[in-house]
């Protein structure tokens, strides 16, 4: 009753079977707030609690994004954010009646 154990690696995997490369493909929201930070746009970043804020992007890091309203700096946690945006700014011009 006593089985065998198998003394060679014919039953073992090789390892090149076992060597998977995993795919590198760039995170969506990193890219478009380097996009933001480089171009200095204005973004409108919609939060979970339904409110949203906008601002210009000064930094952001593997958690948290910080942006300035005006001459307030905020930083918000990357999770608490459900989209983002760009925001388009006109300039209204003086018109005369």
């Amino acid at each position: 009753m006593s089985e065998s154990i198998p003394t060679t690696n014919e039953s073992l995997p090789s390892k090149q079977e076992e060597k998977i490369e995993p795919v590198m493909r760039p995170i969506e929201q990193k890219v478009f707030l380097d996009k933001v930070l480089k171009e200095k746009k204005n973004v409108s970043f919609f939060l979970q609690n339904k409110k949203s804020i906008m601002g210009k992007v000064i930094a952001q890091d593997h958690y948290t994004v910080l942006i300035q309203i005006g001459q307030k700096n905020i930083m918000l946690y990357k999770h608490s954010i459900t989209s983002m945006s760009t925001v388009k700014t006109t300039e209204r011009k003086n018109r005369t009646l």
